[in-house]
């Protein structure tokens, strides 16, 4: 299945409304047996899984619309996968997707060999958003990974979003977050959709590319063991 998306710039709350409406009539209309996403950019940037509950939970029908937890991108944000699940649970939310994922983590970013190893994954193709959990708490943002060089201090650990195969063993000093995915599905007392979401296959590294058909068996395999504990 493919996910086509389009974005429109509105110049009044009226005509946002109005595109939004056509928009879900239109996936309505068209989805038959498939599940259908919808998603309408508005006038504010839904950063974190806690941005988008409070944006929703006062906003849909929890019947109908709910959360698609993306645990690479939960795993940038350092948000805590059990508080967060408890937290839309507790907005009266549904998680009725999880898309599983793994990000890239750095627990030592100024270190010279670690700004090595995150070079190899700097590539024109896609932005890889780099966050740093500081001493403070305070989680800082840089748009890709050549920026975060420059604008983040490298006092904490960086979590990079570059999705990084399941089954992936990184050199140190480099680790993924499948134990963000872990937590995740572990509070999920549910069962919601699961899907494997990695795009970045001929992008990585040339020492973590691999044959894209044993690479996806190989995820769909370490996926279905985590699920299956």
């Amino acid at each position: 299945m493919q996910l086509l998306t389009q974005e429109w710039t509105t110049v009044s709350p009226t005509e946002r409304e109005t595109i939004r409406q056509s928009a879900e009539e239109h996936a309505s209309d068209n989805a038959g047996p498939k599940m259908t996403q919808v998603s309408i950019a508005l006038d504010r940037l839904l950063d974190t899984v806690a941005d988008a509950v409070g944006w929703l939970a006062s906003r849909v029908d929890p019947e109908f619309i709910g959360i698609c937890l993306d645990t690479c991108h939960l795993a940038v944000s350092f948000a805590d996968p059990a508080t967060t699940v408890a937290a839309i649970r507790a907005e009266g939310l549904h998680v009725y997707k999880v898309q599983i994922s793994a990000a890239l983590h750095a627990e030592n970013p100024a270190d010279p060999v670690t700004v090595k190893a995150l070079a190899e994954f700097a590539e024109p193709r896609y932005l890889h958003q780099v966050r740093e959990l500081g001493p403070d708490g305070v989680v800082r943002a840089a748009d890709d990974l050549p920026d975060a060089e420059r604008e983040l201090p490298g006092d904490g650990p960086w979590r990079v979003h570059c999705h990084v195969p399941l089954h992936a063993e990184l050199a140190a000093p480099l680790s993924s977050t499948t134990s963000v995915i872990d937590e995740a599905l572990a509070a999920l007392t549910d069962a919601p959709h699961l899907e494997v979401e990695t795009y970045t296959w001929q992008v990585l590294p040339e020492r973590y590319r691999q044959d894209l058909v044993s690479g996806i068996a190989a995820e769909l395999e370490w996926a279905r063991n985590r699920i299956s504990r």
